[in-house]
């Protein structure tokens, strides 16, 4: 498929207003999460993402 761009929802990411809105909480918060290391994300194009599975894994990290 060349020349096909796969959309953040097709690939399974969510920026940080999503997960902000999601848990209820400030997109500053999320912010913090990543720079200490609790959710691991990748900047694209200037805007923090976080994969399906990492949100994933950081929801169940937080239930313990």
């Amino acid at each position: 498929m060349e020349g096909t761009q796969l959309t953040k929802k097709e690939i399974g990411m969510k920026t940080i207003n999503e997960i902000a809105y999601e848990l209820l909480v400030h997109r500053r918060t999320v912010k913090r999460w990543i720079q200490k290391g609790l959710l691991r994300a990748i900047k694209i194009d200037n805007t923090w993402r976080v994969t399906d599975e990492e949100y994933r894994r950081f929801l169940e990290e937080a239930q313990k």
